[in-house]
């Protein structure tokens, strides 16, 4: 568990230098909604690593000689499930929210993916409340099937999310090469993003089945949280370097925080030969749920 929580410091050094960096590049621009996102999900991130750190302390100063103490269950051990619990939940819910933009406000899809990501977080509280009644994990096959079920289901959503938001970006790209190179870099972190997370539930999910007798399960359960929320803090950062691409490739546009705001100096002679790229792009902006700012021609006329 000490190599867990130091794995776990570390992504969320990386958590908290990911937050500096978005607020310094975007926090002037960026919606109430995202900038409130990000900062909730770096407090319960730096909730997780004190209560951790809690746990740290309590195993190797207070309870020092005392290897029974390992296998005890404390609150702060229930607490720290359910704030990882609901950062899978923001984190989740937030790439629902993009999916219901990207596909022109699909419901269906989207209440699904909700549904999951809020049953996942149910069966966790579920395994936090019932936890707290336990005097050590020896008990804890008492609670497997909620526990399991939470694991399959977060798998089950990240999944949903990275294969879907892959259909929607695909059917986009129809646009010249240089877009494409924007687009299959999207498509390339959506999925290795979605992969990390769903990877690792699914390592929880093997450990804890194959392995009843040890604690393995909560080395990866560890900082499982850290993945999900730098997985999100790192797409909406990534709207730098994409906007670079795009200014630098060839025959392209400048691509704006992800939202893809055409240059002032278009003129509309430019917009009526390459309309159909900056609809494209237009539809690339929704996938950072920033405001678009297509301030130099109406929209209609793109």
């Amino acid at each position: 568990m000490s190599i867990s929580i130091l794995i776990s410091s570390v992504l969320y050094g990386f958590t908290s230098f990911q937050t500096y960096l978005y607020f310094i590049r975007f926090g002037k621009n960026d919606t109430q909604f995202l900038k409130s996102t990000v900062t909730f999900i770096w407090i319960l991130e730096t909730a997780h690593e004190f209560l951790i750190g809690h746990y740290l302390y309590w195993n190797l100063i207070t309870n020092y000689g005392n290897p029974s103490a390992l296998l005890a269950t404390t609150h702060v051990d229930d607490v720290t499930t359910g704030i990882t619990a609901l950062i899978t939940l923001v984190v989740q819910c937030f790439y629902a929210r993009r999916i219901w933009i990207m596909s022109n406000r699909n419901w269906y899809l989207s209440f699904i993916t909700f549904a999951l990501a809020i049953a996942h977080f149910g069966f966790e509280i579920a395994v936090m409340g019932l936890t707290f009644k336990m005097p050590d994990y020896a008990e804890f096959h008492k609670i497997a099937p909620y526990f399991t079920t939470g694991l399959a289901l977060a798998a089950a959503v990240d999944i949903t999310i990275a294969s879907s938001m892959c259909y929607f970006l695909l059917a986009i790209t129809r646009t010249p090469d240089s877009t494409n190179t924007i687009m299959n870099k999207i498509i390339m972190y959506t999925i290795s993003s979605g992969l990390l997370t769903s990877i690792t539930d699914i390592v929880i999910l093997i450990c804890f089945l194959t392995m009843p007798n040890n604690l393995v399960y909560l080395f990866f359960y560890g900082f499982v949280n850290n993945f999900y929320a730098n997985s999100l803090l790192a797409m909406l950062n990534s709207r730098e370097s994409l906007r670079a691409i795009a200014t630098s490739a060839e025959g392209s546009v400048a691509l704006s925080e992800f939202r893809v705001a055409p240059p002032e100096s278009i003129d509309k002679t430019y917009l009526s030969t390459h309309g159909s790229n900056l609809t494209t792009f237009h539809s690339m902006a929704q996938f950072s749920g920033t405001q678009s700012k297509m301030d130099a021609v109406p929209e209609e006329e793109v």
